[in-house]
């Protein structure tokens, strides 16, 4: 608990036992408590956040897997394109990094969750094409086994473990999936402030 006082207390991930400043990063991978993190900064505001990253999500996003880039870029439109890209993993958009560790560390932090921040999505491309979406209402509906996933070591692997073993919903057309519908606008991110 000590690292989530020091997480909600300034704005600095953890990176085992060294900090990085959020203002110094573009693209912010940190271990926490041994999680790996992904934040991208939409240039219309707020921050999306991926947690709990494995190698088959930094693989899908084209990162090496190994040795991920630490910084986000300078160019908006890159950062813009990585965030949806991040959104296609089960990345959630939050109006501040602040508000994410309200509810994902400090349970609400006063302010109960809204239905949105409760949500969890995880995700799946098969090559084959579409979807497969595991949508739950809270955390707590995570299968206790969920972390099977994280034992996949390609997009195919994680989709079979999606559609037989969790029975996550395939849509043939991912534009149908409403939940990613910001992934397909003109400008991205036109959704309601969390």
């Amino acid at each position: 608990m000590e690292v989530a006082q020091k997480f909600l207390q300034r704005p600095y991930f953890w990176l085992t036992k060294a900090s990085w400043n959020l203002d110094s990063l573009d693209w912010v991978i940190a271990l926490v408590l041994a999680l790996l993190v992904l934040v991208s900064w939409p240039s219309s505001g707020g921050v999306i956040i991926k947690n709990e990253v494995d190698a088959v999500e930094l693989m899908f996003l084209g990162l090496d897997r190994l040795n991920p880039q630490m910084k986000r870029d300078i160019d908006p439109a890159v950062e813009d394109a990585f965030g949806r890209e991040l959104r296609k993993i089960g990345g959630k958009w939050w109006r501040s990094e602040q508000r994410s560790l309200d509810v994902t560390v400090a349970q609400g932090n006063g302010r109960e969750p809204t239905a949105e921040e409760r949500k969890m999505q995880v995700f799946g491309w098969p090559s084959s094409g579409g979807l497969l979406v595991l949508e739950l209402e809270s955390h707590e509906e995570m299968p206790e086994d969920i972390g099977r996933l994280t034992l996949a070591f390609t997009m195919e692997e994680r989709c079979r473990l999606l559609e037989e073993r969790f029975h996550a919903m395939l849509y043939k057309d991912p534009r149908e999936y409403e939940g990613l519908a910001d992934v397909w606008t003109k400008d991205g991110y036109e959704m309601e402030a969390l």
